[in-house]
């Protein structure tokens, strides 16, 4: 995307740089406002890039209007809570390896958090600074996990099961955001074909204008000569008459 249309720049929406070229808005919002209407304010950052959804959505993050990052901290935060109360109810082993590996994907969804943030303007939007420092907090025991978790995980730890649901919904958001772009491109080669295919007619029509004009002088020419040609012969015709009765 950088190397088509260069740098990216705020999304008017969003306030992040996720918006390329010309566009005002980036992907995500763009199909989520033709989707669902026009952006309403977060319930809790306040910032007007939240989008009303469908009931299903809604009841995930327990019914709020939420932005982007804040669902994304919405889920993390009920992930932990509902893997720290799974785990009483293991045995300590298994316990303590699913926590780790929790600890784990959790860190790698906090890096991205965090830069996220990175991408919003410096002094811009307070509330939702708050928001990203309070998700910073909850994760403070995160770094030192990652630095005992040199070896590998066991591949049972690694289940389809046992990833938290943000963790998930990021992979499904990231998929869904490559569409997006996919079907962006495949709309401006359409976009572009479509211009090369009117020129091309716009061309088609005006050689056929010349021809019909170069058609048009010609039958006028023609049409010239044979008057021409018929008064010439009209002359030689009198002339002859003429000196015939002399004869």
């Amino acid at each position: 995307m950088k190397s088509k249309y260069g740098d990216p720049h705020p999304c008017s929406i969003c306030m992040l740089l996720m918006s390329f070229g010309n566009a005002l808005v980036c992907q995500r919002c763009l199909h989520y406002k033709n989707r669902f209407g026009e952006p309403r304010e977060c319930q809790n950052c306040g910032q007007p890039s939240a989008f009303v959804k469908d009931e299903e959505s809604r009841q995930k993050v327990n019914g709020q209007i939420l932005c982007w990052v804040c669902t994304y901290n919405f889920k993390l935060a009920r992930s932990r809570e509902q893997s720290e109360h799974g785990s009483l109810r293991k045995k300590h082993s298994h316990g303590h390896q699913g926590r780790r590996t929790e600890k784990m994907y959790s860190a790698a969804l906090f890096f991205i958090c965090i830069i996220l943030s990175r991408f919003r303007p410096e002094g811009s939007f307070a509330k939702r600074s708050r928001t990203m420092e309070e998700f910073s907090r909850n994760s403070s025991s995160l770094d030192d996990s990652l630095g005992h978790h040199v070896g590998g995980i066991p591949n049972t730890a690694l289940g389809v099961g046992q990833i938290p649901a943000p963790v998930q919904a990021y992979n499904m958001d990231s998929v869904y955001n490559e569409h997006i772009l996919t079907i962006s491109r495949l709309q401006d080669e359409i976009k572009n074909l479509k211009k090369q295919l009117s020129q091309k007619s716009a061309d088609m029509i005006a050689k056929d204008r010349v021809i019909a004009d170069l058609k048009s002088d010609i039958f006028t020419k023609e049409c010239a000569q044979r008057d021409k040609m018929s008064r010439i012969q009209h002359e030689m015709e009198n002339e002859t008459e003429k000196l015939s009765a002399f004869d």
